[in-house]
C-alpha cells in the first residue's frame, strides 16, 4: 500500500504472519529502514523530508519487528511453525537478531531527523556532502549485511561488507575530528548527525558479524 504526501511517498505492508516468514519480514524492515536514514541524512542538508514523516514510520518499523519477533517465538516452540517456515533455529534466531539491528537503524535516523529539525539544516555544503557521503556508505554496509543473513553469501563476501563498515567507520572518525572545528551551530548538529552514522556503522558491523554466524551454523 502506498501513501503520497507532498515531498515523498511512504510504502507501508499489510502484514499477516500467516503468509510471511522472518526473513521475508527482515528485508520489508531493511527497506524501511534503510528508506528512514536516506530521508533523515538528506533532511542535513535542508531536503524536504519531514522530521515528523520519518519519527512516523518508527511506528511502522516497531511493528514488523514485533511481527518477526512472534514468528520467531511460535517457531521455537511449535513444530507446526517451524515446518511451516522451513528454516533451521539458527537461521531463524539470525533473523530475529537481525530485525533489532535493523530496528535500532530506524531509530538512529529518527534521531538524525530530529536533530535537524531543532537546530535546522547545516550551513557548511562541503561538510554535509561529506557527512552525506559516509552516511550512504553506513547504510550500504547494513543493507550489504543483511543480504548477507536473509539471501547468504560465502565468508569472503561477509567479511568485505565488515571491511568496509569498519573504513566507513574510520572516515567517520575523521570527520568528526573536523566537524569539532567548525562554527556553531553546524558544529553541534553535525556532531550529532555523525554520532548516528557512527552507531549505524556498529549497528551494521552487528549484522555482519550475525551473518558470519551463519557460515557456521546455517
Amino acid at each position: 500500500m502506498a501513501e503520497e504526501a507532498e515531498g515523498h511517498v511512504t510504502v507501508r505492508w499489510l502484514l499477516d504472519a500467516g503468509e510471511l516468514s522472518i526473513h521475508q519480514s527482515v528485508r520489508q524492515l531493511r527497506f524501511v529502514a534503510a528508506s528512514m536514514h536516506e530521508a533523515a541524512m538528506a533532511s542535513v542538508a535542508g531536503a524536504t523530508a519531514e522530521a515528523e514523516y520519518i519519527t512516523d514510520r518508527i511506528e511502522e518499523t516497531d511493528r514488523i519487528r514485533r511481527l518477526i519477533e512472534r514468528l520467531y517465538t511460535r517457531a521455537m516452540v511449535l513444530f507446526d511453525e517451524l515446518d511451516r517456515l522451513d528454516a533451521t533455529r539458527p537461521r531463524l534466531f539470525a533473523g530475529y537478531r537481525t530485525a533489532y539491528e535493523l530496528d535500532c537503524v530506524a531509530r538512529e535516523a529518527a534521531e538524525i531527523a530530529q536533530a535537524v529539525d531543532r537546530l535546522g539544516p547545516a550551513a557548511s555544503t562541503d561538510l554535509v556532502e561529506e557527512i552525506r557521503g559516509v552516511g550512504a556508505d553506513a547504510r550500504e554496509a547494513v543493507e550489504a549485511a543483511t543480504d548477507a543473513v536473509t539471501d547468504g553469501g560465502s565468508t569472503t563476501t561477509v567479511q568485505d561488507v565488515l571491511d568496509g563498515a569498519d573504513a566507513t567507520a574510520e572516515s567517520t572518525r575523521t570527520l568528526q575530528e573536523t566537524v569539532a572545528t567548525a562554527d556553531p551551530p553546524d558544529a553541534v548538529l553535525l556532531t550529532r548527525v555523525l554520532d548516528g552514522v557512527r552507531r549505524t556503522v556498529r549497528h551494521a558491523e552487528s549484522v555482519g558479524e550475525i551473518a558470519l554466524g551463519r557460515r557456521v551454523r546455517p
